[in-house]
């Protein structure tokens, strides 16, 4: 399995809403601000979607056993986007955020 994270940071713009996250084809979870999703993942293509419905910003990436993957999500104009981050920068903001609890990802079972 590897690991996945999405941060939501402060922003200011849509800081009062909740936002959905979707992990390929179900709800990953909702974020508030200065919180963040996490969940272990198959290794594979994957791909981030968010915003009100979770129907934004779709970031694709493929991951290996073993890693960890860190993404940010921010609000820009159209809407919210999803971004890549180095471990040492999430780890920061890891250690000062919150675990969402409103994570609904299941991880597909592999044999």
């Amino acid at each position: 399995m590897a690991g996945l994270y999405v941060i939501r940071k402060y922003h200011l713009g849509g800081a009062a809403l909740t936002w959905i996250v979707r992990l390929d084809y179900q709800v990953f979870g909702s974020l508030d601000i200065k919180n963040y999703l996490y969940s272990a993942v198959l290794p594979g293509k994957h791909f981030l979607r968010a915003g009100p419905e979770g129907d934004y910003g779709m970031a694709t990436f493929v991951t290996e056993a073993g890693k960890n993957y860190y993404f940010s999500m921010g609000v820009r104009i159209g809407g919210p986007r999803l971004d890549p981050i180095p471990e040492a920068e999430a780890q920061e903001y890891i250690r000062k955020y919150k675990m969402s609890g409103a994570s609904t990802y299941k991880a597909p079972f592999s044999p």
